[in-house]
């Protein structure tokens, strides 16, 4: 399926998308170079233009390149490693057993609210967006609940344990997304 079918299938139809994903056995290297690298990437080039437009070159086009460059690669970093992190760490502490694959498909495929929020967010940087932020958050969380509910394997219990973790994640994913719009 091609990025921009699976991504509005996960907006507007996450309950049918998970079906979709969870039979067709994506490989973790595709999830990581075909969404997650992708989007970032987008993101990154929003980011390039909205600092353009906002400050101009002022401060050299080197720099603004560098900082979209750090941003690009903490972005993309996080996301694996709090994959991992959640996977080896949290998961395995609570007695869960859930793939790795399992897991960053989970994070990657529910966090696509927030990363489309902050590809369109990037161009106006410094407007807060506060309200639009929090509805990205919770909808990336039903998403990840939608995709969790799919996995047939987890009890209730389970299930709301690793929401929670996930919830963290993308909290931080969110903060991560503010230091980058206004601390420069």
């Amino acid at each position: 399926m091609n990025i921009k079918n699976r991504i509005k299938g996960i907006l507007f139809s996450p309950n049918l998308e998970w079906e979709i994903i969870n039979s067709s056995n994506i490989k973790t290297s595709t999830i990581i170079v075909n969404y997650l690298l992708f989007l970032v990437g987008l993101s990154s080039v929003t980011l390039f233009t909205g600092l353009i437009l906002k400050i101009g070159f002022d401060l050299g086009i080197m720099y603004i390149l560098k900082y979209v460059l750090v941003y690009f690669i903490l972005v993309s970093f996080w996301f694996i490693f709090i994959s991992l992190v959640i996977n080896k760490v949290f998961l395995f502490g609570f007695k869960i057993n859930q793939s790795f694959n399992e897991t960053i498909t989970l994070i990657i495929f529910g966090s696509i609210p927030i990363l489309v929020f902050s590809i369109v967010t990037n161009l106006f940087i410094y407007s807060s967006h506060l309200f639009l932020t929090f509805l990205s958050i919770v909808y990336s969380l039903y998403i990840i609940w939608q995709g969790l509910l799919k996995q047939n394997k987890l009890k209730d219990e389970t299930r709301l344990i690793i929401s929670v973790v996930y919830g963290v994640f993308i909290l931080t994913l969110y903060f991560m997304f503010r230091f980058f719009n206004e601390y420069i």
